[in-house]
């Protein structure tokens, strides 16, 4: 029972990403989206290269050099 519950989850992200892969409009939202967290991140007192870090899912240690 439990592994059918998951196949069927599994199936239907699976379904979403395709979906979502077919849609050019998901990709511009998504670049906007992130366009607008790095002007946030700048406007908020970070620098370009800590905003791009952070959007980028990446962490530094203090010497510049990512962990």
């Amino acid at each position: 029972m439990a592994d059918k519950a998951l196949t069927d989850w599994i199936d239907g992200t699976i379904a979403v990403l395709n979906t979502l892969c077919g849609r050019d409009d998901f990709y511009d939202a998504v670049a906007a989206s992130t366009k607008k967290q790095f002007d946030a991140l700048v406007n908020a007192g970070f620098t370009e290269d800590q905003a791009t870090r952070i959007v980028a899912g990446m962490s530094s240690k203090s010497d510049g050099r990512a962990k």
